[in-house]
């Protein structure tokens, strides 16, 4: 019995399934084609990562710089493959949020264990993965990050609940005050100005305020739009202790930008 020829996408989504989604539950699966010694990328898994649509994948030496990346990380950068090579995250992310992601990516790279983790950047959650790369294969120690959009109602889903990191990358919504960021979040969970004031201990005037604000910022014109909007970006899939540690964070990167 023949086996059935597996496709290019086909054989993107095995290496996704097994190297990034048994990430999720802490360990990886039997090895896979692009898989060297204790299950750790080589450089023959590269063309299958360039297949995959959507997934942002880059690599990194013990140094975080820049080895290699696919086309839809350099979009998620805004700058061409060819520029990205030998850069580190401080030269694009704020001082804290590049901190705390290379905490991980560190610790990946000591312990050899995959690790995954939710963010939020560029506006959008995120589910990211790190997986360990065979340091032969690459001539020195590195890892593997995949990242894609986790929006709500998402299939991208652990079966245990993952981290969250605190410190975010916010575009549009970097205009929106912490306040303006908890109305938004209670507004897409669907509670009413009442309810959202009595939340956040204001009068409801102050409330309306918000909502005002928010439908300026947004761009918006009805709560309709703007649980919508969150939606897209996947704010409801975040617990309220989640979102209430990413607004403080989102403080502490402005802090330190300043």
């Amino acid at each position: 019995m023949f086996e059935k020829p597996v496709s290019t996408a086909g054989r993107a989504a095995v290496l996704v399934q097994d190297a990034a989604g048994d990430a999720e539950g802490g360990r990886l699966s039997a090895p896979a084609a692009g898989f060297g010694p204790a299950n750790r990328i080589t450089r023959d898994a590269l063309w299958l990562l360039e297949t995959l649509c959507g997934v942002a994948c880059v690599i990194r030496d013990e140094r975080l710089r820049v080895l290699w990346c696919n086309d839809a990380y350099a979009r998620l950068c805004d700058r061409p493959v060819s520029d990205l090579i030998g850069t580190t995250m401080d030269d694009f992310l704020p001082k804290a949020a590049a901190e705390e992601r290379g905490l991980v990516l560190s610790r990946v790279l000591r312990s050899g264990e995959p690790e995954a983790y939710y963010q939020f950047g560029a506006d959008k959650r995120m589910l990211c993965r790190v997986l360990p790369c065979d340091p032969e294969a690459f001539g020195c120690p590195a890892v593997l990050a995949m990242v894609q959009e986790a929006p709500v109602g998402s299939a991208l889903r652990s079966s245990e609940p993952l981290p969250v990191l605190t410190t975010p990358c916010l575009d549009q919504l970097g205009a929106l005050s912490p306040s303006e960021l908890r109305a938004l979040y209670y507004i897409a969970k669907g509670l009413s100005t009442a309810d959202i004031a009595e939340r956040l201990c204001r009068a409801t005037k102050t409330v309306e305020k918000h909502i005002e604000s928010l439908h300026r910022k947004l761009r918006t014109s009805s709560r309709a739009e703007i649980v919508r909007l969150a939606t897209e970006r996947g704010l409801q899939a975040f617990e309220e202790s989640q979102w209430e540690a990413i607004i403080e964070g989102a403080k502490a990167v402005k802090r330190r930008r300043g």
